[in-house]
């Protein structure tokens, strides 16, 4: 299958994106199945151990940067598609961002979804998609050093990323616009019954994706990393506003 980056700050609208592209893609006759590296955090358990392994780091203190993602079971998952028969299943992970007071946990195996086949397109998505060490010289937050670490050439984020045969990248002009974003989901999710983060809770959430916003999105819109993404430009309302 083609594999497809879709990287895209949070609240962007990339999840819209891949299910309006598996449709396009259905009705060209061909089978398209989505992922996200969220479905790859760790468990419950393993992120308690990240965060005691790393006292003081309020980065990697919750899921959320690279750092608190399984990637050996995404690089897994990913070569199993890759090199997979035309009848064999694969198992996808599910994680349960609701568990544990909005914590999150894996779901248990059993409950993971379900592929057979092998399918023409494999979409898979994610916030920090693209994202490459800089020079430690750069860093402005000492807390983005083991965190930068591992974006490093030869680590498992850059050969995940080398597994993508095309990249689509949705461009931002700043990430303060993801403060806004976020409330208007968290409103979303108030409106429905379903709780929702009070407005301090959302900006302590969102202020520990900051750095690596800061750090990693000029280099991703550089394409430093020799990607040679389709770029698709969109203003703070989530409007296109050009592509390249």
């Amino acid at each position: 299958p083609l594999f497809v980056g879709v990287s895209c700050p949070q609240g962007g609208g990339k999840t819209t994106l891949v299910d309006s592209l598996v449709g396009l893609f259905a009705d060209q006759g061909l089978s398209c199945a989505a992922m996200s590296l969220d479905d790859f955090y760790l468990t419950h358990a393993d992120q308690l151990a990240v965060k005691e392994s790393n006292s003081g780091n309020r980065l990697l203190e919750l899921r959320g940067n690279p750092g608190t993602h399984d990637m050996s079971l995404a690089l897994r998952t990913v070569e199993s598609l890759r090199d997979g028969e035309p009848h064999d299943e694969h198992a996808i992970p599910r994680y349960d961002k609701s568990c544990f007071g909005g914590k999150g946990d894996r779901f248990p195996a059993d409950q993971w979804s379900r592929l057979v086949g092998t399918p023409d397109v494999v979409l898979f998505e994610a916030w920090c998609f693209g994202f490459s060490a800089v020079d430690e010289s750069e860093l402005t937050d000492r807390d983005l050093i083991p965190i930068n670490a591992l974006l490093d050439e030869g680590g498992d984020y850059a050969k995940l990323h080398a597994m993508m045969g095309a990249w689509i990248v949705i461009q931002i002009e700043s990430p303060k616009v993801v403060y806004r974003w976020r409330e208007q989901a968290e409103v979303a999710l108030r409106e429905n019954g379903r709780g929702g983060m009070s407005e301090t809770e959302l900006t302590d959430f969102v202020s520990r994706y900051m750095p690596a916003y800061a750090h990693y999105l000029p280099g991703l819109y550089a394409d430093s990393a020799g990607y040679s993404p389709l770029y698709i430009q969109i203003d703070d309302n989530r409007n296109p506003l050009q592509m390249k």
